[in-house]
């Protein structure tokens, strides 16, 4: 991998400028972009603790652009490391940022990175709600309808018996 001075020597001083100003602006955006995507999921789990479905839409069509924008970015950088240095990682772009010796960007980018794994974090729980709420409707549907399951259970002997559940909607 190239050190910082062998970086800085492969450009000329106007690339440089220009790679300099183009970094600063996009981890800039992409902290704010972070920063109203994690606020975004805190809203999410709250609407879906509530039950207000109808409020989730709305959130969703607020992530989706945020989301985009993101990956939009991450390929701007893949594809700005791949022009000048073949290389596209993550560590790569670290280097690249830090033989700058700008301690800002870098600590801006930091910040992206720990706001990019919350959301992660917390897009998961949310998920995880999600899920545990249309289980939680299934059963009730499954109840309403007084329907029936047949599911495999092992007798005593280690053979299979099919068996059906009935939900019971009221005993009297």
């Amino acid at each position: 991998m190239m050190n910082k001075q062998d970086i800085q020597n492969s450009m000329d001083e106007n690339t440089k400028k220009q790679s300099l100003e183009a970094m600063r602006i996009m981890v800039e955006k992409d902290k704010v972009v972070s920063e109203k995507l994690m606020g975004l999921l805190k809203k999410e789990a709250a609407v879906i603790k509530q039950k207000n479905y109808d409020s989730l839409n709305d959130i969703l069509s607020k992530k989706a652009p945020l989301l985009d924008q993101l990956k939009h970015h991450a390929n701007i950088r893949r594809q700005w490391l791949a022009s000048l240095f073949k290389m596209t990682t993550e560590t790569h772009w670290k280097a690249f940022m830090e033989s700058f010796d700008q301690p800002e960007i870098s600590n801006q980018w930091d910040e992206v990175n720990r706001n990019i794994n919350r959301c992660k974090e917390l897009n998961e729980i949310n998920g995880l709600l999600i899920s545990r709420g249309q289980k939680t409707y299934e059963q009730l549907l499954f109840l309403l309808k007084g329907g029936n399951r047949q599911s495999d259970i092992y007798t005593a002997k280690g053979s299979k018996q099919s068996i059906r559940a009935y939900g019971t909607v009221a005993k009297a």
